[in-house]
C-alpha cells in the first residue's frame, strides 16, 4: 500500500490505469490479502474525500490507482449479476448519458480534455467559440463483431450532431456511434427476446472514409492533408482539420464508407482547388 502511494505521485494517468489493472489481476490470486488491501484503500479514500470537502477544496485530487483497483474489484464482483439481470442496461444508459453530455461540448482530440467532464483534471479550460451543427450522413460500412462476423450498416440521411471545431476523426466517431445506435434499434425490433446481442469489436476510425458531397463534387476529408493550415506561432506545427476548416454547415451532406464499400468509378476531386476556411480558433 505504501508503494502504491509513492507511485501515485510520479505516474501519468494512463500508466496509473494500466498499473491498477495489473495489480488487480495479481492480487486476485490472494483473495483474503486483497480484501484487506481494499479495506485500507477504501478507508484512506474516504478520509481524503472528507478532508477535501471540509477544507472546501475545489480541486479534485484523486488517488487514481486506489480508485481504479476498487472499481475493477467492484466490476469483477458484479460480473455474474450483470449477466443474469437487466442492470447492465442501466449502466449502459448511464454511460450513454455521460458520453452524450461530454460530446455536446468541445473535446480536445489530443489530450481528451472536455468542456464537460466529471473530473476537474479533465476540464478544458478557456472560452472557445464554436457552433453546433446538424449534418445529413449516408452510411455504408462494415463493422467487425467479437464473434468474427461482420455487420453491414447501410443507412441514408442520418441526422448527426457535430461541433464546428470537431476534428474529422471526432466527426467519424460520432457518425459511427449514431449509425450503430440507430441500427441496433432496428435490429431489436426484429430480434426475438432470447437472441443475444453480439458485441462490437474495437473500431479504427482510419479505416473509414468521410466524403463531402455537393452536386458532382466529392472531397475526401482528413485530419491532415494538403489543405491543412500551419500554425501562425510555429510554422513546423500543422493545425488539425475541423468541420470549420472544410466549411461544413448544418444540412451538409456527407458519406461515411470504406474502400471495399465504395461505388465503382468514384474519384475525389483535386483538393488543390478547394478553398479552406483560414479562420483558426
Amino acid at each position: 500500500v505504501q508503494w502504491i502511494e509513492k507511485v501515485e505521485l510520479n505516474c501519468k494517468v494512463k500508466d496509473k490505469c494500466v498499473l491498477a489493472s495489473y495489480l488487480t489481476l495479481y492480487l486476485m490470486q490472494y483473495p483474503k490479502y486483497f480484501i484487506e488491501v481494499l479495506k485500507y484503500l477504501m478507508r484512506q479514500l474516504i478520509i481524503e474525500k472528507y478532508k477535501n470537502y471540509k477544507e472546501g477544496s475545489q480541486t479534485l485530487k484523486s488517488s487514481m490507482i486506489s480508485e481504479r483497483i476498487i472499481g475493477y474489484w467492484g466490476s469483477i464482483c458484479m460480473h455474474d449479476n450483470l449477466k443474469t439481470t437487466n442492470i447492465g442496461e442501466r449502466f449502459f444508459n448511464l454511460y450513454r448519458g455521460i458520453k452524450t453530455k461530454t460530446e455536446s461540448g468541445l473535446v480536445d482530440c489530443f489530450s481528451s480534455k472536455a468542456k464537460y467532464a466529471l473530473s476537474f483534471d479533465n476540464l478544458l479550460l478557456g472560452d472557445i467559440d464554436y457552433q453546433t451543427l446538424i449534418i445529413d450522413v449516408n452510411v455504408k460500412v462494415k463493422i467487425s463483431l467479437m464473434n468474427g462476423e461482420e455487420l453491414i450498416i447501410e443507412m441514408e440521411r442520418i441526422n448527426v450532431t457535430i461541433l464546428s471545431l470537431d476534428s474529422i476523426s471526432q466527426i467519424k466517431e460520432k457518425i459511427i456511434d449514431k449509425a450503430i445506435m440507430e441500427n441496433s434499434k432496428l435490429e431489436s425490433i426484429t430480434k426475438s427476446e432470447g437472441d443475444p446481442c453480439p458485441c462490437i469489436a474495437p473500431i479504427s476510425h482510419s479505416a473509414f472514409k468521410l466524403i463531402f458531397i455537393k452536386s458532382n463534387i466529392k472531397i475526401q476529408l482528413d485530419d491532415f492533408d494538403d489543405t491543412s493550415i500551419k500554425s501562425f506561432i510555429d510554422k513546423r506545427c500543422i493545425i488539425i482539420n475541423t468541420a470549420k476548416h472544410y466549411n461544413i454547415k448544418s444540412g451538409t451532406k456527407l458519406l461515411l464508407t470504406q474502400d471495399s464499400m465504395m461505388s465503382i468509378g468514384f474519384s475525389p476531386v483535386n483538393k488543390r482547388n478547394f478553398q479552406p476556411n483560414n479562420d483558426v480558433a
